[in-house]
């Protein structure tokens, strides 16, 4: 088994595709979607009504987890971008990660892996 799709609902469909294409996923849109592969995942994000999501700024609709390379250059470019950063950069003992928020309130992680 394995995923192979993501969907997102977003009240504001550029500026959640565009936040989403910021962290160097290729997303194709036009008037009600942006569609795009993230790794072997296909990443659908919809135009949606708000009654078809969670109200903007909840937690706990979804997480999206994205591999990167220089995470801290990244979280840098989107703070000053204006994004919200709900966790700062943190050491583990795999790896480097921050956590922030797209434009409709989802955390999304950002980890960048260390070693083989």
């Amino acid at each position: 088994m394995a995923v192979s799709s993501i969907v997102l609902y977003a009240l504001n469909l550029t500026q959640t595709a565009d936040f989403y294409r910021s962290l160097g996923i290729e997303l194709d849109e036009n008037e009600q979607r942006a569609v795009g592969e993230a790794g072997l995942v296909r990443m659908v994000i919809m135009r949606a009504a708000s009654a078809d999501i969670a109200p903007t700024g909840s937690v706990g609709t979804a997480m999206i987890g994205i591999d990167v390379w220089n995470l801290e250059g990244l979280v840098e470019r989107l703070q000053a971008d204006g994004r919200r950063v709900l966790r700062p950069v943190q050491q583990r003992d795999w790896g480097r990660r921050a956590v922030v928020a797209d434009p409709d309130g989802r955390p999304v992680e950002l980890v960048e892996h260390v070693g083989p």
